[in-house]
């Protein structure tokens, strides 16, 4: 069961919303306050932060409680204490209230100019978060509240999302989606605009083309109940001047080149194209066959794509070989024409896409079977261990004895989430780690000695390996007495069996691992970043040879220069931006897997 799901059976507060039977994670918490921080300001961040903690809340009990944060007080006191010490006689808003313009106000008394000030900047900033669904605003209550798959995935993972519609639709697209990505709902016309005045590189038509395709394919979709859609949507001459419009633009989509009806990302497209890679990456990494099963299951999830034009989700063997080059394993005979078979396909690919859809049609051995139960609760209700191994096929036959073929979604859903936690597992405890969680997995409760058996490691090795996941909150233990006999029963006379639920602490514990180690990562980055910034500098630079009559330090340092020119071909500056370029490049690399694993466990 997904942490955040996505899709028409959720319900309020959002199209997105936490799944309350789930173990909470305060991981995410932090993750959420930190990137907002970083992008939005200490204010906006003391504003989810406070939502997060004490939930839904009022405007006037938002600004109270922001007003009282500790860390809004500092910066706006650290700030003060600049503004005396350099002389300043205007009221400036202190840096925790900036949110994209600058202003000054002069109404005489300090303190309610800084409450006024304070106001106006945490009603903004509501605003601008609900707008960019960080916030549900209730009309009927008047009561905000945090979004947490929303800000996950529109916050955290957006580099995914941008990486992921480069990838499909081109540098247009990308150029496209950051522009709705930073001003939360805009209509395509000024989309269209703002990229070009960014970009002006790419031209209009591709800019454009970019759109309908976006709009087409569900990644970008209508703000319909926005208050700027509302004046002009309904009268006649808007739709006759749209009418007008329809034939002068691409896709002959009126209604999307209307400036009154704003667009923003569509998260459910979003999510589709994302699943679409993670279970391409894991069966290009599972079937090594020239890339013949990814063909085959991209043709297969294209047909349930948002506003794709097939009816059913099922393709036919026909169908599939069709999918695949012809120029790929065909046999031709003297002229140059493929050898057809007898259902009008080359034959070679005929025995290609059987041989590959008997692999893919193979079962697969599961021990994650229990994601299908009910989440353990806060109730203290204990998780099941009566279930055993499920086998599932990723292609299955909807119709008995057909030569249909479809995609199992809940077996790729199940795969990545175990190559993930074996993944997790692996980085911290090894090879013993991954043995000692395969096992648990499939018999539920082992003891030391079995485990140190069926693992092939030795007892002390495997002791230690098991009381550190036990630390770590992977594992469980459960005391069997030997005896029946309840009255001065010692520890002696028990045997401890270790027990591990995917449901109840494996997963959990994954997650809370991922987000608590992507927060330090984006904090990692960030300083990487300033720091290659700052080596970049003095860098690009020439440095000047000391005189004769400097000091024996600035000699030393010119004959370092002279050696580090002579051993490496470059100047120490030079090699010290390259050393800092290439640890933030080192640092991105390591955010972006994170962030794929973070978003296999929680939104799928």
């Amino acid at each position: 069961m997904p942490f955040f799901c996505v899709g028409d059976a959720a319900t309020c507060p959002s199209e997105v919303c936490e799944d309350l039977a789930a173990k909470p994670i305060t991981a995410h918490h932090q993750l959420i306050i930190s990137t907002v921080t970083h992008q939005l300001g200490p204010l906006a961040g003391a504003i989810c932060r406070t939502l997060i903690q004490s939930g839904p809340m009022s405007l006037k009990d938002i600004s109270d409680a922001v007003h009282r944060d500790e860390e809004v007080r500092a910066v706006a006191a650290a700030a003060a204490n600049r503004a005396s010490a350099t002389g300043e006689k205007t009221t400036a808003v202190p840096p925790t209230h900036q949110v994209g313009s600058s202003f000054h106000v002069n109404l005489g008394d300090i303190a309610s100019v800084n409450d006024v000030i304070h106001e106006v900047a945490v009603k903004e900033l509501v605003t601008r978060l609900v707008v960019h669904r960080l916030i549900h605003a209730d009309t009927a209550t008047h009561l905000y509240e945090i979004r947490y798959g929303s800000a996950i995935l529109l916050r955290v993972l957006f580099p995914l999302l941008l990486h992921c519609a480069r990838q499909q639709y081109g540098e247009a697209a990308k150029c496209v989606l950051l522009v709705v990505y930073q001003l939360g709902v805009v209509p395509p016309r000024a989309a269209v605009q703002v990229a070009l005045s960014r970009t002006p590189s790419i031209t209009r038509d591709a800019i454009e083309y970019a759109v309908v395709r976006m709009a087409e394919d569900g990644w970008l979709v209508p703000v319909l109940n926005s208050p700027t859609a509302a004046p002009g949507a309904t009268t006649a001459a808007n739709a006759a001047r749209l009418a007008d419009l329809a034939p002068s633009h691409p896709g002959g989509n009126a209604d999307m080149w209307n400036t009154t009806t704003p667009y923003s990302v569509g998260l459910e497209a979003a999510l589709h194209y994302l699943f679409n890679d993670a279970i391409e990456q894991a069966v290009a990494e599972r079937y090594a066959d020239g890339r013949l099963a990814l063909t085959l299951v991209r043709a297969l999830r294209r047909r349930i794509a948002p506003n794709s034009g097939y009816t059913e989700a099922v393709a036919s063997f026909q169908e599939l070989a069709a999918e695949l080059p012809t120029t790929a394993g065909v046999r031709r005979d003297r002229s140059g024409e493929p050898r057809m078979g007898t259902d009008n396909v080359p034959s070679s690919s005929v025995e290609a896409v059987q041989r590959c859809l008997q692999r893919l049609c193979q079962p697969i051995v599961f021990y994650s079977c229990d994601t299908a139960a009910p989440m353990t609760s806060a109730a203290g209700i204990s998780p099941s261990f009566t279930t055993m191994p499920s086998t599932r096929a990723l292609l299955v036959k909807p119709h008995s004895q057909s030569n249909f073929y479809a995609i199992d979604h809940v077996t790729a859903v199940h795969l990545l989430q175990e190559a993930v936690c074996e993944r997790v597992v692996y980085s911290r405890y090894g090879v013993l780690g991954v043995r000692i969680m395969k096992l648990l997995l499939q018999h539920h409760f082992l003891e030391e000695r079995t485990l140190a058996e069926q693992s092939i490691a030795t007892y002390v090795k495997v002791r230690e390996v098991l009381h550190q996941m036990f630390k770590d909150g992977f594992l469980l233990q459960q005391e069997v007495p030997r005896t029946s006999a309840l009255v001065e029963r010692s520890a002696k006379a028990s045997v401890y069996l270790w027990g591990l639920s995917w449901s109840a602490t494996l997963l959990p514990v994954v997650r809370e691992r991922l987000a608590k180690t992507l927060t330090i990562a984006w904090a990692k980055l960030r300083e990487a970043q300033q720091q290659a910034s700052a080596v970049a500098k003095p860098a690009a630079g020439v440095r000047p040879t000391p005189a004769a009559g400097s000091s024996i330090n600035s000699s030393a340092a010119h004959a370092e220069e002279i050696e580090a020119q002579w051993k490496y071909g470059m100047s120490r500056n030079i090699q010290q931006a390259l050393q800092a370029q290439r640890a933030v490049t080192g640092l991105q690399s390591c955010v972006m897997s994170l962030m794929r694993l973070l978003l296999i466990v929680d939104f799928f």
